[in-house]
């Protein structure tokens, strides 16, 4: 990858970090209801297999697509929308975390069902060879969807028809809280592609160069006409399976050793080593990742805003956003207003909208409690609850009359 490009990828890694990062604020504040499954941690694996394919090639993801959403191109305004469940998002409010999907930027859906993606995947290839697009489909899922019935099924049916696909794993070493080694006797599972008659190659999925260089020779075979490749991109999640996973099955030890070879760090020492970066490069906020957010205090987010890195041996404790130009802002640097502002300018644009709850009058001494509008369509489910109860209160009254 070129200089530009390796830029490119650190600053969408780092766009992937902060958006899991505020998704994760936001559940644990109760802003947003349900559940989700973050890849802090995983960026590398995303933004590196993205970035080797064509624009107009199509992705399938998984349970955990955010990042593979955002590295094709997303709009991260419209899916945290989504996840709030406003009418803005990519469907409208209804998908949530799991369920979006893009086709203008050639993003099929991720799916919450296991394995649920590959055989969509398949298809969708298949309809590319049957129409001559010259289109590579990139199929994303975890090591624990290799256990499906329905990966074994569209693995097996892609090879014997050649399809131009890759199928890509993540694995992270656990399906949900159970390890590798317990699951499979083999060691990889890159290994099981010569039972498909394909090539299967294993790459470190913490090093963006090593995956984008492994998914653009694999997409260039499926595009040639040689048929889909197994990847395995060897990872970890530095949180839970999900929001409510407390990682009791992971130790302290391994937690720090892979802390070591966070992806978005290493990137940030290798730029700093080819002398990539600008040179307001320790403007920037500094990267602390987190590990497994139980057995400790509730998720916060881990910004800081103090610019400690100015040099490549500064860089192992801690990364600079990097940004290419000399006054270019930084898009995924915090701003001091950002945390004290945002609501006052809330309730301002709710007030300019005409969008703000009626105030309501309450006897005296009665403090009420206040009402957390979240989204435009509990605004008016709020209004319509609000006049339900007036209207109830009135028939009430002229009753006792």
């Amino acid at each position: 990858m070129t200089p530009t490009a390796l830029l490119g990828a650190y600053r969408m890694m780092a766009l992937i970090r902060r958006f899991e990062e505020a998704v994760e604020d936001a559940f644990s504040r109760g802003f947003v209801v349900g559940t989700a499954h973050f890849c802090i941690g995983q960026e590398a694996s995303a933004v590196g297999a993205v970035s080797a394919l064509a624009p107009d090639d199509l992705v399938t993801s998984n349970h955990r697509g955010h990042g593979h959403f955002l590295a094709k191109g997303a709009d991260p305004r419209r899916l945290m929308a989504e996840l709030f469940g406003k009418a803005t998002g990519y469907a409208g409010g209804r998908g949530g975390s799991q369920h979006v999907a893009d086709f203008a930027i050639g993003f099929l859906g991720s799916h919450g069902i296991t394995a649920g993606t590959i055989p969509v995947a398949t298809g969708a290839a298949l309809s590319q060879k049957l129409l001559d697009t010259g289109r590579v489909v990139l199929a994303f899922f975890g090591d624990g969807a290799t256990g499906q019935g329905a990966f074994h099924e569209a693995v097996n049916i892609g090879a014997a028809w050649e399809l131009p696909i890759v199928y890509l794993c993540e694995n992270n070493l656990y399906a949900m809280s159970t390890s590798v080694e317990e699951s499979f006797r083999v060691a990889s599972v890159a290994d099981r592609a010569c039972a498909y008659g394909i090539p299967g190659v294993r790459c470190d999925g913490n090093d963006v160069e090593a995956v984008n260089r492994t998914v653009a020779e694999a997409a260039e075979r499926a595009r040639s006409g040689g048929g889909p490749t197994l990847v395995e991109a060897i990872t970890y999640r530095q949180c839970g399976h999900s929001r409510s996973d407390e990682c009791l099955y992971r130790t302290d030890d391994e937690e720090a050793r892979w802390l070591e070879r966070d992806p978005i760090r290493r990137l940030a020492a290798k730029l700093v080593e080819r002398r990539s970066s600008s040179a307001s490069m320790a403007r920037w906020p500094t990267w602390s990742p987190r590990p497994c957010a139980s057995r400790r205090s509730p998720p916060t987010p881990t910004r800081t805003l103090s610019p400690t890195v100015s040099s490549p041996s500064s860089t192992s404790s801690g990364s600079a956003c990097l940004a290419p130009e000399e006054d270019a802002p930084c898009p995924s640097a915090p701003t001091a207003r950002c945390t004290t502002a945002r609501p006052r300018a809330r309730r301002k644009r709710l007030r300019e909208h005409g969008r703000e709850l009626p105030r309501q009058r309450h006897a005296p001494g009665h403090r009420p409690r206040r009402q957390r509008v979240v989204g435009q369509h509990l605004t008016r489910e709020h209004r319509r609850r609000a006049l339900l109860l007036h209207a109830r209160a009135a028939q009430r009254g002229e009753q006792q009359r």
